[in-house]
This record gives structure tokens, C-alpha cells and sequence, in this order.
């Protein structure tokens, strides 16, 4: 997401690596290793990858296997949750 206290030309060179990370991500699924976010998509900003590009949230949730909030039990609880997911 590029940043709005960035130049011109930083925004444009993060809009495009985004950009280029996304049409790989689409163009070559067989090729990706499982996407899995630790957490739930509401925490995620609903914001574009840069200018003319998707919302970030509405991607991940047909990307990504969300694994829900870890709380208390830490990492034990969101490998136990990802063991289920896989």
C-alpha cells in the first residue's frame, strides 16, 4: 500500500511492484505455495495496493485462507488453527 506521505516517484515504484506481485499471484496459481493470513480479513485496510489497483481486503479474502484472531494461546493455538486448515 503505498504510503501518503511518499513522493510521486516512490508511490509510483510501490504501486507497480504491487502490481506486478498481484498479476503474478493471478496469472500462475499452480505456482504458489498456500496463501494464510494469521488473523481475520476485517483486519486487513479497506484500501487499494496503489492507484487504479483492487482493495486490499476484497483480494485477500479470494487469496488468502484466514486462520481467525489469536488470542491467549499464541502461537500454539495458531499452528493448531493452521494444522486445521491445511
Amino acid at each position: 500500500m503505498p504510503e501518503p506521505e511518499a513522493d510521486e516517484r516512490r508511490r509510483y515504484l510501490m504501486t507497480d511492484a504491487n502490481a506486478e506481485m498481484l498479476e503474478q499471484a493471478e496469472r500462475y496459481p499452480r505456482v504458489r505455495d498456500r496463501a494464510v493470513f494469521i488473523g481475520d480479513a476485517d483486519d486487513l485496510p479497506s484500501a487499494a495496493f496503489g492507484a487504479a489497483m483492487p482493495d486490499i481486503r476484497t483480494w485477500a479474502k479470494d487469496h488468502f485462507t484466514f486462520t481467525g484472531p489469536v488470542a491467549d494461546g499464541g502461537v500454539e493455538l495458531a499452528a493448531a488453527r493452521l494444522a486445521e486448515l491445511l
